[in-house]
């Protein structure tokens, strides 16, 4: 069994051909480690983003065949079809781990060169847990809770790759099932692929949620049919995966100007950026209405990362801000180009920015000097001056 001393972890070794009950069991151990991610690929070894670091979790490096192997145990033949026609391969994947329980896992499978190899291939894992964690459990600031289901409006979550947006999101799904049953919703998500299983969680005191993946073969081929689709459902409540392009940030805007709570997902670093990259999205004679029209929809965003603690652990650090009536009044008043500017301050002065949230940790010794300047993003001369200000003592950042 891999086994972990002070966040470090002992390599397994792997025989020769992966055989599948021998695969099954590994993935089971480095699942059980607490493993976000699990990156298999040609002529190098398996690796594991364990509490934010990557580590290698077999002694010994894969050939390609046993790459393309590892593929067809956990998807199909098909598999090395697709990745051999030059697309890759993007789907949600269950292992057992005996007669009752299953282990849950998003996976993206490419064709790339790798150490030297060029026609190789590298498999990424995305572990699903198997249980939604609550909100309480995930330390979810009350300010947050609060204002995560307005009657209508939209609400987005935001941050990098990696950083919890899908775990919060569905933790506020599991929120608004478990412990709001007195005000029934229909709820219905959309996603690429479906990952948390929302099964039992109403218990008969709302419509089960319907969840609906988009993709080539799936409940909805495109995201261009989202909108007409959630409009004809009688939705309440409307997870919609992520926020990319054009279309799907007018679609969510629609939903949410037409009744609805939408919930997604965005990627940039702060709530001040999100402004930015929605507008963005549009063309430049239309930025202006487009600007105001996301403003009167917006209720609240919500921006995550996670990093290490000296410990071997990892934290959530969060930055938000509601977007109130007095916010929206003070925005609309100014030109829609110094909006990030002024959500900075406004973040800010009420200590719910990043940088207030790890100074704290950094004062606790909780967290490393480098991941304080990685979660705030300040350069080292920022660093000292931050310090110095709030009566720190500046030389312990070195």
């Amino acid at each position: 069994m891999l086994e972990a001393h002070k966040g470090q972890v002992d390599p397994l070794p792997l025989s020769l051909g992966l055989p599948w009950e021998e695969f099954r069991q590994f993935v089971a151990a480095i699942y059980k480690l607490g493993a976000s991610d699990i990156k298999i690929q040609s002529n190098d070894y398996v690796w594991a983003d364990i509490n934010r670091r990557w580590q290698p979790v077999t002694s010994r490096r894969l050939e390609t065949q046993e790459v393309e192997r590892a593929l067809m145990l956990l998807v199909d033949q098909s598999a090395l079809g697709l990745i051999n026609g030059g697309q890759p391969v993007d789907d949600r994947v269950e292992i057992p781990l005996d007669s009752r329980n299953l282990l849950e896992f998003r996976i993206n499978a490419t064709g790339s060169m790798v150490a030297g190899v060029r026609e190789g291939i590298t498999v990424t894992l995305r572990a699903i847990p198997s249980a939604i964690p609550s909100l309480e459990r995930l330390g979810i600031e009350a300010e947050i809770v609060e204002n995560f289901f307005p009657r209508y409006g939209l609400i987005l979550v935001v941050g990098t790759t990696g950083s919890g947006k899908s775990t919060l999101l569905a933790s506020s799904l599991r929120h608004r099932l478990v412990e709001r049953r007195h005000d029934p919703m229909a709820i219905g998500t959309y996603e690429d692929p479906i990952e948390y299983g929302l099964k039992g969680l109403a218990q008969g005191s709302m419509p089960e949620p319907t969840q609906v993946a988009i993709g080539s073969g799936r409940h909805i081929r495109d995201w261009d049919r989202v909108g007409p689709n959630a409009m004809r459902r009688r939705l309440d409540v409307i997870w919609m995966g992520e926020i990319r392009d054009i279309e799907s940030a007018r679609t969510g805007l629609e939903l949410a100007r037409t009744g609805h709570a939408v919930v997604s997902t965005l990627h940039v670093d702060t709530p001040a950026e999100a402004f930015d990259r929605l507008i963005k999205f549009f063309p430049r004679d239309s930025q202006e209405s487009e600007a105001y029209a996301i403003l009167s929809q917006i209720r609240m965003i919500v921006a995550q990362k996670l990093a290490r603690t000296t410990d071997g652990g990892k934290i959530a650090f969060r930055s938000w801000i509601v977007l109130d009536r007095e916010t929206k009044q003070q925005m609309a008043q100014q030109d829609f180009s110094r909006w990030s500017g002024y959500v900075r301050e406004i973040v800010r002065a009420r200590g719910s920015d990043f940088d207030s949230a790890a100074y704290q940790a950094f004062a606790r010794q909780q967290i490393s000097v480098e991941t304080f300047r990685e979660v705030s993003g300040m350069t080292p001369a920022e660093m000292r001056a931050y310090v110095q200000e709030r009566g720190g003592d500046a030389s312990a950042l070195g």
